[in-house]
């Protein structure tokens, strides 16, 4: 009665006697299966209804001949099978390290620490905060880890920030690799960085190995022994077909582009004002959202602040979709969100188009799994070992 973070139409069936069947309907589209005493009903708005029997006839033979259909589970590596510690809230290198020292302090075997976006720039997906986590300190605190056989897992969200001054984001556009809204343009959505883009990572051939570079990039500065994907069912803070720019976040990058613009060109004078009027936007966000914390220390905590508070709610100017507009309002309303509402409510909208054409109505249960497939393959390339990737 509630959506999920994955798409499994499987059920296995174990009789009195221990007879047991078990279906799965191969199937991405949207739908609703409903449960009485004698049967259940497939509620599907979509695809191809490609239906796989098993016939047991004991349960772990169901799961067996299931297995042979979409592949046996991954095998982590050794130590993923240890004690993890993961929360939000860790705002310092200091504080993660503290938290380490307590489990040796404590003598609790710590296999694993992760970090949440606190760790990022801005929120922004593969960097690290200068003043918080600089990537020099957390090179060697990281480093010191794996010497004494311990491990860090830090955290990737599937939104790329719109900003012309993101590697990850000017790179993007550059090898198109953005799922497009019904205009043709990359379709722009919102979460914890501001406005974003959605890479397409059914496109195994275009988008994968642009998300290799982002990752390696990352392992460069820090090596990381796997990932936590986020935010991918995909995450949207907004509704809307489609989507653009507030005055707040369109003032944002347009100072954020002016100093970008003047550091390349050394107009220091012009980077400075650039540099300013981006602070002074930010500040105004952290006040006018009356959201001051005693951990906001620093230019950078401020900014992060901000971007939290600011961008949590949706800050872009959206066109909803019509109610006659049949991908996102289809005839049969699935119970999306317990509540029937559109398909496209806080995700990408049902019309956006990926690389291969296919329309996101079609293949939205596919999104998480295709970044998981994408970051598995790349995370085995850049550190030779077997994986470790958890994915929402």
């Amino acid at each position: 009665n509630i959506n999920l973070y994955g798409s499994h139409p499987f059920y296995l069936q174990v009789d009195e006697d221990g007879l047991s069947s078990g279906v799965f309907l191969l199937n991405s589209n949207g739908m609703d299966m409903v449960f009485d005493e004698i049967s259940i009903t497939y509620r599907v708005i979509g695809g191809v209804f490609d239906f796989y029997f098993f016939m047991g006839p004991g349960p772990e033979d169901v799961i067996q001949q299931y297995q042979e259909v979409i592949g046996k589970p991954a095998m982590p590596p050794l130590w993923a099978l240890g004690l993890h510690q993961c929360r939000w809230g860790y705002h310092t290198l200091s504080q993660v390290q503290e938290v380490v020292a307590g489990y040796r302090n404590a003598n609790i075997p710590l296999e694993v620490i992760w970090t949440d976006i606190d760790l990022f720039d801005r929120y922004r997906d593969f960097t690290f905060d200068q003043d918080r986590f600089k990537a020099s300190s957390m090179r060697v605190y990281i480093e010191e880890l794996h010497a004494g056989g311990q491990h860090w897992i830090p955290i990737t969200d599937c939104g790329i920030p719109h900003a012309p001054d993101d590697p990850a984001f000017t790179s993007g556009m550059q090898q198109d690799v953005f799922i497009r809204d019904v205009t043709g343009q990359p379709y722009l959505g919102q979460v914890w960085p501001g406005a974003t883009h959605y890479p397409d990572f059914l496109s195994v051939n275009q988008t994968w190995p642009w998300w290799k570079q982002q990752l390696q990039g990352m392992h460069d500065k820090v090596p990381y022994s796997g990932m936590w994907i986020d935010m991918n069912e995909a995450s949207n803070f907004c509704d809307g077909e489609i989507c653009k720019l507030s005055p707040i976040t369109a003032a944002i990058e347009a100072a954020t582009t002016a100093a970008a613009n003047a550091a390349s060109t050394g107009d220091t004078a012009a980077q400075r004002t650039g540099l300013w009027l981006m602070e002074q936007l930010w500040l105004y966000a952290v006040k006018a959202l009356s959201i001051f914390s005693p951990h906001i220390q620093t230019a950078s905590d401020q900014q992060q602040v901000a971007t939290s508070a600011a961008f949590a709610n949706c800050d872009l100017d959206c066109t909803q979709p019509s109610q006659q507009d049949s991908l996102s309002h289809p005839p049969y309303a699935v119970n999306n969100l317990q509540n029937h509402v559109h398909l496209g409510s806080k995700t990408l909208p049902m019309s956006a188009t990926h690389i291969n054409g296919e329309q996101e109505y079609d293949v939205h249960n596919l999104y998480g799994l295709a970044e998981a497939a994408a970051t598995k393959a790349a995370v085995e390339q850049i550190t030779g070992k077997r994986a470790f990737v958890l994915s929402r």
